[in-house]
């Protein structure tokens, strides 16, 4: 199965998982630091159906 949908196009996307230390400042800390970036790929949640298409 494909993975990018013949009727709207959609596909996956690149981006991140971000890792952080601290604790956030709204919970009285004193701010969260980003510590590594990793790449990763976000996927369309595809479905497979039957579609009329005129």
């Amino acid at each position: 199965m494909s993975r990018v949908c013949e009727l709207t196009g959609k596909k996956p996307i690149k981006g991140n998982i971000v890792w952080r230390r601290g604790k956030p400042k709204k919970q009285g800390g004193i701010g969260t630091h980003v510590t590594a970036r990793t790449k990763r790929r976000f996927f369309p949640n595809l479905q497979r159906v039957k579609a009329l298409v005129d």
